[in-house]
Protein backbone atom coordinates (compact mmCIF):
# COMPACT_ATOMS: atom_id res chain seq x y z
CA UNK A 1 0.00 0.00 0.00
CA UNK A 2 1.33 3.38 -0.74
CA UNK A 3 3.03 5.05 2.48
CA UNK A 4 0.93 7.94 3.40
CA UNK A 5 3.19 11.09 5.21
CA UNK A 6 1.77 12.26 8.03
CA UNK A 7 1.12 15.13 6.18
CA UNK A 8 -1.03 13.26 4.03
CA UNK A 9 -2.99 11.50 6.59
CA UNK A 10 -3.72 15.20 7.95
CA UNK A 11 -4.56 16.71 4.64
CA UNK A 12 -6.94 13.67 4.21
CA UNK A 13 -9.34 14.52 6.77
CA UNK A 14 -10.77 17.76 5.37
CA UNK A 15 -12.26 15.62 2.27
CA UNK A 16 -13.42 13.04 4.43
CA UNK A 17 -15.47 15.79 6.72
CA UNK A 18 -16.65 17.45 2.93
CA UNK A 19 -18.13 14.25 2.06
CA UNK A 20 -19.25 13.04 4.97
CA UNK A 21 -21.07 16.24 5.83
CA UNK A 22 -22.17 17.63 2.40
CA UNK A 23 -21.44 14.90 -0.21
CA UNK A 24 -22.14 16.15 -3.85
CA UNK A 25 -24.95 14.87 -6.18
CA UNK A 26 -22.37 11.66 -7.31
CA UNK A 27 -20.23 9.56 -5.94
CA UNK A 28 -17.30 8.41 -7.65
CA UNK A 29 -15.52 4.94 -5.87
CA UNK A 30 -12.29 4.31 -6.86
CA UNK A 31 -9.90 3.34 -8.44
CA UNK A 32 -9.56 -0.63 -6.58
CA UNK A 33 -6.44 -2.06 -7.42
CA UNK A 34 -5.40 -4.34 -4.56
CA UNK A 35 -6.13 -8.19 -3.45
CA UNK A 36 -9.20 -9.36 -3.89
CA UNK A 37 -9.64 -10.31 -0.08
CA UNK A 38 -9.77 -6.43 1.12
CA UNK A 39 -12.41 -5.47 -1.44
CA UNK A 40 -14.45 -8.39 -0.63
CA UNK A 41 -14.21 -7.30 3.10
CA UNK A 42 -13.23 -4.01 3.95
CA UNK A 43 -13.52 -1.88 0.64
CA UNK A 44 -16.68 -2.57 -1.13
CA UNK A 45 -18.48 -2.44 2.54
CA UNK A 46 -17.20 0.85 2.68
CA UNK A 47 -18.91 1.83 -0.67
CA UNK A 48 -21.76 -0.02 0.00
CA UNK A 49 -22.80 2.45 3.20
CA UNK A 50 -22.01 5.55 1.38
CA UNK A 51 -24.43 4.71 -2.08
CA UNK A 52 -27.94 5.81 0.07
CA UNK A 53 -25.86 9.47 0.20
CA UNK A 54 -25.95 9.82 -3.37
CA UNK A 55 -28.40 10.07 -6.51
CA UNK A 56 -25.89 7.59 -8.35
CA UNK A 57 -22.67 5.93 -7.63
CA UNK A 58 -19.77 5.00 -10.07
CA UNK A 59 -17.20 2.01 -9.62
CA UNK A 60 -14.10 1.82 -11.05
CA UNK A 61 -12.28 -1.58 -10.10
CA UNK A 62 -10.91 -5.01 -12.08
CA UNK A 63 -13.42 -6.83 -14.32
CA UNK A 64 -15.76 -9.52 -13.17
CA UNK A 65 -16.52 -7.87 -9.73
CA UNK A 66 -19.61 -5.98 -10.73
CA UNK A 67 -21.11 -8.82 -8.30
CA UNK A 68 -20.50 -7.06 -5.49
CA UNK A 69 -21.54 -3.38 -6.73
CA UNK A 70 -25.44 -3.94 -7.33
CA UNK A 71 -27.29 -0.53 -7.30
CA UNK A 72 -24.12 1.06 -8.68
CA UNK A 73 -22.34 1.29 -12.42
CA UNK A 74 -19.51 -0.40 -12.45
CA UNK A 75 -16.37 0.34 -14.86
CA UNK A 76 -13.22 -1.54 -15.18
CA UNK A 77 -9.41 -0.46 -15.07
CA UNK A 78 -6.76 -2.05 -16.73
CA UNK A 79 -4.36 -2.46 -14.06
CA UNK A 80 -2.92 -6.10 -13.25
CA UNK A 81 -2.96 -7.58 -9.96
CA UNK A 82 0.97 -8.47 -10.34
CA UNK A 83 1.57 -4.52 -10.86
CA UNK A 84 -0.68 -3.45 -7.81
CA UNK A 85 1.09 -4.05 -4.58
CA UNK A 86 -0.73 -5.84 -1.57
CA UNK A 87 -3.45 -4.59 0.57
CA UNK A 88 -5.56 -1.65 -1.27
CA UNK A 89 -2.94 -1.45 -3.89
CA UNK A 90 -0.18 0.78 -4.53
CA UNK A 91 -1.38 3.72 -6.06
CA UNK A 92 -0.22 6.92 -4.89
CA UNK A 93 -3.43 9.08 -4.16
CA UNK A 94 -2.83 12.06 -6.81
CA UNK A 95 -3.00 8.83 -9.33
CA UNK A 96 -5.73 7.54 -8.27
CA UNK A 97 -6.98 10.86 -8.02
CA UNK A 98 -6.30 11.62 -11.62
CA UNK A 99 -7.64 8.02 -13.03
CA UNK A 100 -11.08 8.81 -11.50
CA UNK A 101 -11.42 12.69 -13.37
CA UNK A 102 -10.00 10.87 -16.35
CA UNK A 103 -13.29 8.39 -16.14
CA UNK A 104 -15.60 10.46 -14.60
CA UNK A 105 -15.20 12.66 -17.68
CA UNK A 106 -15.13 9.65 -19.80
CA UNK A 107 -18.63 9.21 -18.98
CA UNK A 108 -19.62 12.82 -18.47
CA UNK A 109 -20.10 12.79 -14.86
CA UNK A 110 -20.22 15.71 -13.25
CA UNK A 111 -20.92 17.58 -9.72
CA UNK A 112 -19.44 14.31 -8.16
CA UNK A 113 -17.21 13.58 -4.71
CA UNK A 114 -14.23 11.07 -5.50
CA UNK A 115 -14.02 8.41 -2.71
CA UNK A 116 -10.94 6.21 -3.35
CA UNK A 117 -8.90 4.39 -0.92
CA UNK A 118 -6.71 7.12 0.69
CA UNK A 119 -9.40 8.34 2.69
CA UNK A 120 -9.00 5.06 4.60
CA UNK A 121 -5.54 5.60 5.31
CA UNK A 122 -5.72 5.19 9.70
CA UNK A 123 -8.22 3.51 11.27
CA UNK A 124 -8.84 6.69 12.77
CA UNK A 125 -10.45 7.36 9.36
CA UNK A 126 -12.25 4.60 8.74
CA UNK A 127 -13.55 5.24 12.59
CA UNK A 128 -14.48 8.42 12.77
CA UNK A 129 -15.99 8.93 9.30
CA UNK A 130 -16.94 5.91 7.37
CA UNK A 131 -18.98 3.04 8.52
CA UNK A 132 -19.21 -0.26 6.03
CA UNK A 133 -22.50 -2.18 4.99
CA UNK A 134 -22.47 -5.85 3.93
CA UNK A 135 -25.46 -8.07 2.96
CA UNK A 136 -25.60 -11.54 3.66
CA UNK A 137 -24.93 -13.97 0.53
CA UNK A 138 -27.75 -16.45 -0.14
CA UNK A 139 -27.49 -17.32 -3.67
CA UNK A 140 -28.10 -21.23 -4.91
CA UNK A 141 -24.37 -22.41 -5.27
CA UNK A 142 -22.96 -22.29 -8.84
CA UNK A 143 -22.61 -25.81 -9.05
CA UNK A 144 -24.62 -29.46 -9.14
CA UNK A 145 -22.59 -30.72 -6.67
CA UNK A 146 -20.62 -29.35 -3.89
CA UNK A 147 -17.43 -30.91 -2.33
CA UNK A 148 -16.50 -30.96 1.21
CA UNK A 149 -13.98 -28.48 1.30
CA UNK A 150 -12.94 -25.59 -1.38
CA UNK A 151 -9.29 -24.61 -1.48
CA UNK A 152 -8.17 -21.21 -2.12
CA UNK A 153 -4.53 -21.21 -2.78
CA UNK A 154 -3.09 -17.76 -2.91
CA UNK A 155 -0.48 -17.80 -5.96
CA UNK A 156 -0.26 -14.18 -7.18
CA UNK A 157 3.39 -13.40 -9.05
CA UNK A 158 3.66 -9.79 -7.83
CA UNK A 159 6.40 -7.31 -9.43
CA UNK A 160 9.17 -7.40 -7.51
CA UNK A 161 10.62 -10.56 -5.09
CA UNK A 162 8.23 -10.96 -2.42
CA UNK A 163 6.43 -14.25 -2.91
CA UNK A 164 5.78 -15.19 0.84
CA UNK A 165 2.62 -14.58 0.90
CA UNK A 166 1.57 -17.38 -1.87
CA UNK A 167 0.80 -21.09 -0.74
CA UNK A 168 4.04 -23.18 -1.35
CA UNK A 169 2.41 -25.51 -4.57
CA UNK A 170 3.79 -28.86 -3.18
CA UNK A 171 2.54 -28.68 0.08
CA UNK A 172 -1.20 -27.76 -1.41
CA UNK A 173 -1.02 -30.64 -3.42
CA UNK A 174 0.18 -33.03 -0.46
CA UNK A 175 -3.35 -31.51 1.57
CA UNK A 176 -4.99 -32.32 -1.51
CA UNK A 177 -4.01 -35.64 -1.61
CA UNK A 178 -4.31 -36.53 1.97
CA UNK A 179 -8.01 -35.26 1.91
CA UNK A 180 -8.42 -37.46 -1.21
CA UNK A 181 -6.71 -40.63 0.23
CA UNK A 182 -9.04 -40.07 3.48
CA UNK A 183 -12.57 -39.88 1.30
CA UNK A 184 -12.81 -36.01 1.52
CA UNK A 185 -14.11 -34.37 -1.58
CA UNK A 186 -11.83 -31.02 -3.05
CA UNK A 187 -11.62 -28.36 -5.24
CA UNK A 188 -9.74 -25.36 -5.83
CA UNK A 189 -11.27 -21.16 -6.33
CA UNK A 190 -9.94 -18.42 -7.00
CA UNK A 191 -8.85 -16.36 -10.11
CA UNK A 192 -6.98 -18.65 -12.87
CA UNK A 193 -4.05 -16.22 -12.84
CA UNK A 194 -3.83 -15.78 -9.25
CA UNK A 195 -4.79 -18.73 -7.86
CA UNK A 196 -3.00 -22.55 -7.54
CA UNK A 197 -5.41 -25.35 -8.37
CA UNK A 198 -3.84 -28.23 -7.17
CA UNK A 199 -3.36 -31.84 -8.27
CA UNK A 200 -6.45 -34.25 -7.56
CA UNK A 201 -8.84 -30.80 -7.24
CA UNK A 202 -11.99 -29.79 -9.05
CA UNK A 203 -10.53 -26.89 -10.69
CA UNK A 204 -13.65 -24.25 -9.98
CA UNK A 205 -11.06 -21.29 -10.55
CA UNK A 206 -12.77 -18.21 -12.33
CA UNK A 207 -12.00 -14.42 -13.63
CA UNK A 208 -15.58 -14.01 -12.49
Amino acid sequence: MHPYRTSEKLGLILPCVQQKIRPRRHLFAGPYAGEFGYELMQWQGFVRARRRHYETTHVLTYPGRDYLYEGCQVHHHSITLKEAGYWYGDISPEKMRQMAHAKAVEIGLKDYDIFDTSLLCTRYHKMLFWPQEFRLLEEPPLVEKNRDIVFHFRAVKKTGTDAVKNYPPELADELARRCVDRGITVACVGHPDYSYCAANCADWRHAD
